[in-house]
């Protein structure tokens, strides 16, 4: 599975990195491991998804579309980290599919900025993805 998936702040915010070749198999196991995490967390759960590291994705928008059953209503905003307008176009159309608000971000800091806007909780978020 090319995914990590941990909490950057505890039931709060979740970081998930993205790498290597990413198949529909794949993001059918990632969106039901977050849909868990998303579920027990303390609404709403936000997340920041790291796509930077990914290769080859081999999905289209039918698949983003079949699995968009699959949101959870506890979901805050998703911050993408991604690498090239191929991937904004994609995560702009899952968005749409999952209902869900999603921003782009250049990388972590910028996405952490972002995150500290949308939500005035003091979420205490490190600043290190390692």
């Amino acid at each position: 599975m090319p995914h990590s998936t941990r909490w950057l702040v505890h039931k709060r915010v979740v970081f998930t990195r993205v790498t290597g070749t990413f198949t529909a198999e794949d993001l059918k196991e990632l969106l039901f491991h977050l849909r868990i995490m998303t579920r027990d967390g303390r609404p709403p759960v936000h997340h920041i998804i790291d796509t930077r590291f990914v290769d080859n994705t081999e999905f289209g928008a039918s698949t983003l579309k079949a699995l968009s059953a699959m949101r959870c209503t506890n979901t805050g905003v998703i911050i993408m980290l991604l690498k090239d307008q191929g991937q904004v176009f994609m995560a702009s159309i899952a968005a749409q599919f999952f209902g869900v608000k999603m921003r782009a971000a250049n990388d972590f800091r910028e996405a952490m900025l972002y995150l500290k806007t949308y939500d005035d909780d003091d979420l205490n978020i490190t600043t290190s993805t390692s």
